[in-house]
């Protein structure tokens, strides 16, 4: 799903075992939810609103 670039060449970044995909410069994992993404914050436990859910 995606690439980061270590050492001057691009690596996949690998899936985790939820499905997600951890996004190591900004410590969060997008996952795809209801045919959208969903973004997670590991360390508050909670997912991040969509500007869709802000907007209520």
């Amino acid at each position: 799903m995606g690439f980061r670039l270590v050492n001057g060449s691009y690596v996949e970044v690998p899936q985790q075992t939820n499905g997600g995909f951890f996004l190591e410069t900004l410590n969060l994992s997008i996952h795809l939810r209801d045919d959208s993404f969903g973004v997670y914050n590991p360390d508050t436990e909670m997912w991040l609103l969509s500007v869709e859910e802000r907007a209520e």
